[in-house]
C-alpha cells in the first residue's frame, strides 16, 4: 500500500472498478491472440457457435457442458440444432461424474469459472474414451494462466473468450483453434454486419468519464437512482433475461474496433495486478460476514473476472450494505437453464459476485 492511509488506499482501489490498465503511450507485444488460427466476434456466443461449425457438429448431435451455466449459452449449441447433455459441479465448481459416466458426446465443454483455472484431467480423459473435442470456455478468464503458465483458453482443441467482461468495449470475443488436426473450413468463418456501439455502453463510457470530474460517489449515486427505477418497475435491480434466450442468438456482428485497440495498449501485468488487489480487497471487507469464497484461494496465475462467494438470500442484505460502505456491489450468477433451475443443487442458486469492471 505504500505511503497511501487507509483512506486514500481504498479510494484508489474504488476508482480503479472504473479503469482499466491501459496507456495510449506505448504498444504491447501482447502474445495471446498472435495465432493465425485466432478468430473475433461480437460476443462469446457467437465464437461458440462457429466453434461448433467448424468442429463440422451435426444437428441431434450431443454437447456436454456443466448443468451450472448461463442460460443464453445454450442458444449458441441450439443455433446448429445439437443438443445440450449436462453433467454436474460441485461447491468448488469441478466437475463430479467420472468421465465413463458420463453420456457420449461430440464435445465437451471445460469452463473457468470466474477466472479459476478448471482442473482439465477428467476432461481429457473423456475425450481420449470418446474422441471427442474439448472447448475450453474462457469466457472469464482473459489473461489467467494455469500452474505451468499456460494462458487458460489455449488448453483445449478450441478456447472462446468473451473479453468485453474484461474491458471497457461495447463488445469482444476471440475464438481460438489449439490444434493443427482441426481443418478449418473458410466458408465457416462468416461475414458479418458492420457494428455500432449500442445506448447501454455509451451511457457507461459517459460515466466512467464523469468519473474523472465529478468522483465515483456522485456516479454511484446516479446509478442507485436508475436501478431504484428498475427495481420498482421489474423488481430487481439487474435486468432479467427470458426463457427465449436459450433458444434466440443475437445477430452476429464484427467485433468493435475498441477490441483491437485495448489488446494494442493493454498493460497485462497491471491489469493483473489491479484485479488481484481487488479481489484481496473485497476478501478483506467480506470477512466476518455471512459469506464464504467460492474458492479457498486465488492461485498465483489467476487475474479473477471478479469477487465470487456463496451466501443464502437472507443474508445478502447484510452482505449488500458492506459492500455499499465502499460504494461496491454483488450481483446473483448465474441465469440457470430453464432445464435446471428447478433440479439443481441449492449451491448452485448461492453464487453471488464482486464485479471488477463497471
Amino acid at each position: 500500500m505504500g505511503n497511501l492511509s487507509t483512506s486514500e488506499f481504498e479510494k484508489k482501489i474504488i476508482r480503479s472498478v472504473y479503469n482499466p490498465s491501459v496507456t495510449n503511450k506505448i504498444k504491447n507485444n501482447f502474445n495471446l491472440f498472435q495465432s493465425e488460427s485466432t478468430f473475433y466476434y461480437a460476443y462469446c456466443r457467437h465464437a461458440l457457435k462457429n466453434a461448433l461449425l467448424i468442429l463440422n457438429i451435426k444437428a441431434g448431435d450431443n454437447i456436454l457442458l456443466p448443468s451450472f451455466i448461463c442460460k443464453d449459452l445454450l442458444s449458441s449449441i441450439h443455433s446448429v440444432a445439437a443438443i445440450p447433455k449436462f453433467y454436474t459441479v460441485n461447491e468448488s465448481l469441478e466437475i463430479i461424474e467420472e468421465p465413463e459416466n458420463l453420456p457420449a458426446a461430440k464435445a465437451i465443454i471445460a469452463v473457468n469459472f470466474f477466472g479459476f483455472p478448471q482442473n482439465l484431467d477428467k476432461f481429457k480423459k473423456y475425450c481420449q474414451l470418446t474422441g471427442a473435442y474439448l472447448i475450453e470456455d474462457n469466457a472469464h478468464g482473459f489473461l489467467s494462466k494455469d500452474s505451468e503458465n499456460t494462458f487458460l483458453g489455449q488448453r483445449g482443441d478450441l478456447g472462446i473468450y468473451s473479453i468485453r467482461k474484461s474491458l471497457a468495449i461495447p463488445n469482444g470475443a476471440a475464438l481460438l483453434i489449439n490444434t493443427a488436426n482441426i481443418k478449418i473450413n473458410q466458408s465457416i468463418i462468416s461475414e458479418v454486419a458492420d457494428n455500432q456501439q449500442d445506448k447501454n455502453f455509451k451511457f457507461k463510457s459517459l460515466l466512467r468519464k464523469l468519473v474523472h470530474y465529478f468522483g465515483v460517489w456522485h456516479i454511484i449515486f446516479l446509478l442507485t437512482i436508475i436501478r431504484a427505477i428498475r427495481k420498482y418497475k421489474t423488481g430487481d435491480i439487474y435486468p432479467k433475461s427470458n426463457s427465449e434466450d436459450e433458444f434466440l442468438l443475437p445477430t452476429e456482428t464484427k467485433a468493435h474496433p475498441l477490441l483491437f485497440y485495448y489488446l494494442k495498449h493493454l498493460v497485462p501485468d497491471e491489469e493483473i495486478k489491479r484485479r488481484r488487489n481487488l479481489y484481496f480487497f473485497v476478501e478483506k471487507i467480506l470477512a466476518g460476514s455471512p459469506c464464504r469464497p467460492v474458492f479457498s484461494y486465488l492461485p498465483e496465475n489467476t487475474s479473477p473476472y471478479l469477487y465470487p462467494f456463496y451466501a443464502q438470500k437472507k443474508d445478502i442484505k447484510i452482505i449488500r450494505k458492506i459492500l455499499a460502505t465502499y460504494n461496491l456491489e454483488c450481483f446473483p450468477w448465474p441465469d440457470l437453464p430453464f432445464e435446471i433451475e428447478n433440479k439443481c443443487p441449492e449451491y448452485y442458486k448461492n453464487v453471488w459476485g464482486v464485479r471488477f469492471l463497471w
